[in-house]
């Protein structure tokens, strides 16, 4: 006769076997696991089949469904952990209740729209316009996303009224917000330099694409009958795109940025939301890494 199944624990401590006089007769064909508890720091429980079969170890897993011989029964460490319970289940469905929550790193998103039209334009000779103009307004578009990302993390108390705080001086709308992120990272302002200049520049381009309006032309121009007239000016929004070959450096400058505030951020982070979700997924870059995360739990319904 086959033995049952070995379930260990931390630091490979088996532990007790389930209290079931039928456990030498478990039909192993069918193992169903339920995730439950799934954080990285959870217990490991190790389901270990005969050498014939299959193994399979999951982390943060506390609940084992399994089916003997047409009937099922639940296996869950109690609370004090030192040993199973077993309850015999009836053919129905088990009803599980699963919770989860996480975020969607926005500006991460964006970036990879900034970088995918970069690219696109760097192979584009002709027709490069339209790409480099959306890679720069989605430029600006991330520094404004991740202003918003960090903050909430490093003073949350400012950005629950958020509209409210920045409708004020010396506060007041885009120019305010980065002032004051600036500030609670200790990051000197240099309107004059690199990267800052660039970042005014995107605003720029981002203003004129958001409040867009056609653009009047009149002139003249003195010349001979052997020259040709003069073409159009270039208009305020054409002149605003920089051309393709000056993307890599914009790209690089926002990245420098960003990354700046990100590492002047870090140690804040650490303090406000030691092992927590929020500190340990917010990487060590400001644009690289996981565009979402999220973390839950699923926990058996019973009737009391």
């Amino acid at each position: 006769m086959a033995a049952g199944p070995k379930v260990s624990g931390e630091a490979g401590r088996p532990r007790r076997r389930p209290p079931d006089s039928r456990a030498g007769e478990w039909d192993i064909g069918t193992l169903l696991v339920v995730f439950a508890a799934a954080r990285a720091r959870a217990d490991v429980a190790d389901v270990v089949e005969p050498a014939s079969s299959r193994s399979l170890a999951f982390i943060g897993t506390n609940l084992i469904r399994l089916k003997l011989r047409g009937r099922e029964c639940l296996h869950h460490p109690d609370e004090l952990r030192n040993g199973y319970t077993s309850i015999e289940m009836s053919e129905q469905p088990l009803t599980l209740k699963s919770t989860y929550e996480g975020d969607e790193l926005v500006h991460r998103r964006l970036w990879r729209i900034v970088e995918m039209n970069a690219k696109a334009a760097e192979e584009q000779v002709e027709g490069s316009f339209y790409p480099a103009l959306i890679s720069q307004v989605f430029a600006f578009h991330t520094i404004e996303a991740y202003l918003n990302f960090v903050g909430e993390r490093i003073a949350p108390e400012i950005w629950k009224d958020e509209r409210n705080y920045f409708r004020k001086e010396p506060y007041r709308g885009w120019d305010g917000k980065l002032r004051k992120v600036m500030e609670l990272v200790d990051l000197t302002r240099e309107p004059d330099k690199r990267p800052q200049t660039t970042i005014a520049r995107l605003r720029l381009l981002r203003d004129l694409i958001a409040h867009g309006k056609s653009e009047r032309f009149a002139g003249e121009h003195i010349h001979s009958s052997e020259e040709r007239p003069p073409l159009f000016p270039p208009s305020t929004l054409t002149a605003a795109v920089a051309p393709r070959e000056e993307l890599p450096d914009i790209l690089s400058d926002v990245e420098e940025f960003l990354n700046d505030i990100h590492r002047r951020a870090a140690p804040k982070i650490e303090v406000l939301w030691a092992n927590t979700d929020t500190a340990i997924w917010f990487g060590s870059e400001a644009l690289r890494g996981p565009t979402r995360y999220s973390s839950g739990t699923t926990t058996l319904m019973t009737n009391h």
